[in-house]
């Protein structure tokens, strides 16, 4: 995790949260990643997240939050939703939107789900 953004201070304390992906294809995001009220350069976000399984892949996202134009963007015109699987990685955003994770795979793993630790820390810009 950073330690400092330029132009943000830290908003309260490192989350964490183990959420399980399955190979159904949807995004999944922590339960408890909190949608907030700002603008959206009012707040970002930043996460780090790994699987517990070293022989299974997500892929990480942006999500866009209910009420993010950006979001609504992507799904009239189909833009890419998320990059190359991996057993881990980093990932921020603008508090509109959220991060999620999709099923890429396994390498030699039965399994059709992996579990994903998330940690993520809020930053607000400074006034």
């Amino acid at each position: 995790m950073p330690q400092q953004i330029e132009g943000y201070l830290p908003d309260g304390g490192v989350h964490r949260e183990e959420i399980t992906v399955t190979a159904s294809g949807d995004p999944v995001s922590p339960a408890s990643f909190a949608s907030r009220s700002n603008h959206c350069g009012d707040v970002l976000w930043t996460a780090r997240w790994h699987t517990a399984d070293g022989a299974v892949e997500v892929a990480a996202l942006r999500a866009p939050n209910d009420a993010s134009w950006s979001g609504l963007l992507d799904l009239l015109f189909d833009r890419p939703h998320h990059g190359t699987g991996a057993v881990a990685g980093y990932l921020s955003g603008s508090i509109c939107d959220r991060p999620a994770f999709v099923w890429s795979g396994s390498a030699g793993s039965v399994t059709s789900r992996a579990d994903v630790v998330v940690d993520w820390q809020y930053w607000r810009a400074k006034s």
